[in-house]
């Protein structure tokens, strides 16, 4: 079996929870970094680059079909 090639991972975080049906879906992108992703992706050989979080400064619903749709706006 080959050793698996390097790769450059970049990780953002976003911490929205539009759409979604439980609370504290938003808190994700902290709980995967506490339990250690960035350490695990490089001890499989990869370079990882923190790109830190991602805020939206609001959100506008389109009512598309019979689904709202929420666009998130730059903040």
């Amino acid at each position: 079996m080959e050793p698996a090639m390097s790769r450059d991972v970049a990780l953002v975080s976003v911490s929205i929870d539009l759409g979604a049906g439980r609370r504290g879906v938003d808190m994700g992108p902290s709980a995967l970094r506490i339990a250690g992703i960035t350490p695990a992706i490089e001890s499989l050989g990869h370079v990882v680059r923190e790109i830190g979080t991602v805020t939206a400064g609001g959100f506008i619903l389109f009512g598309l079909w019979t689904r709202p749709v929420a666009f998130l706006l730059a903040g």
